[in-house]
């Protein structure tokens, strides 16, 4: 059984903080079937031409909270990452995070969609994501650590459903293009004045999220920018941001992690699914 330790902390991470959209109303019980309407996720990451999938499905809020905004124009955004503290967050959302540190156990708090998710072509069976119980939750993931190949071009997802979540069939997975950079950063940029290149994808749909870090001599970031860009295939950045990422003296370098992404929401009654798939160079 392949659950590591990334999924879970992806499944904090989107369950409390992460994803775009607004927060949903949530009482202040710990029980899973005390909080709003059920969700799921699918998690699709590619790097290096191997994949991974995961999803779990919950009834916990996903709440959003993001910095200052430091750069924004024509739907492309940078802000300022912060630490958020429990006295900053909604009283129901710090209900629920609070919760989840005493105990640790938000995975807990997941729901049956059957017994076994189904990657299909029109060939049949591609993958599949057998339900792996931990306890009282229920996390979804291939057999396999990786897979070697893309999924085909006319992929598409298959949820049995179960009492707690819905069925949903036939949810196209159509394939993200791989991120390929063409400036060379090795996980630095050389200065704030440099250009960053990449392949740009020709789908629409398709996001660039730049994260930028200022770390000082210990490794430890003191300041943080995450932008979401167009996939235009280049980027300089704005006065605003290189301003923003002043190097301190303590400070060596800028960190530089992108990732190209994808994030789609399908409805079936009172339910949702967001599939999000991801590129990293």
């Amino acid at each position: 059984m392949r659950l590591n330790v990334g999924f879970l902390s992806l499944l904090l991470l989107v369950a409390c903080g992460g994803g775009d959209t607004a927060p949903g109303k949530q009482s202040s019980s710990g029980d899973a079937d005390a909080h709003g309407a059920p969700r799921g996720v699918l998690i699709l990451g590619e790097q290096g031409g191997r994949y991974q999938l995961d999803a779990w499905f919950t009834r916990v809020p996903e709440w959003v909270f993001a910095g200052r905004v430091l750069w924004q124009t024509d739907g492309q955004i940078c802000h300022q990452a912060e630490e958020i503290g429990l006295s900053h967050l909604p009283s129901e959302a710090a209900a629920s995070a609070n919760a989840v540190q005493r105990s640790g156990t938000l995975w807990e708090q997941t729901l049956s969609a059957g017994s076994a998710l189904e990657i299909r072509d029109r060939g049949g069976v591609v993958t599949r994501l057998p339900a792996q119980r931990l306890g009282k939750g229920v996390l979804y993931t291939t057999e396999e650590s990786w897979l070697d190949e893309p999924l085909p071009e006319d992929a598409y997802l298959h949820i049995p459903g179960a009492l707690d979540f819905p069925a949903y069939e036939s949810i196209s997975l159509a394939p993200l293009m791989p991120l390929v950079l063409t400036t060379s950063m090795d996980g630095f940029l050389a200065d704030a004045q440099q250009t960053i290149d990449w392949q740009s994808s020709p789908a629409i749909d398709d996001v660039i999220e730049l994260t930028l870090k200022v770390a000082d001599g210990a490794g430890m970031a003191t300041n943080t920018i995450v932008c979401d860009l167009d996939d235009s295939g280049r980027f300089l950045l704005p006065d605003t941001i290189r301003k923003a990422l002043a190097l301190p003296q303590s400070a060596h370098q800028i960190q530089a992690v992108m990732l190209r992404k994808r994030s789609v929401v399908h409805e079936a009654g009172e339910s949702s699914l967001r599939i999000t798939q991801l590129s990293r160079p």
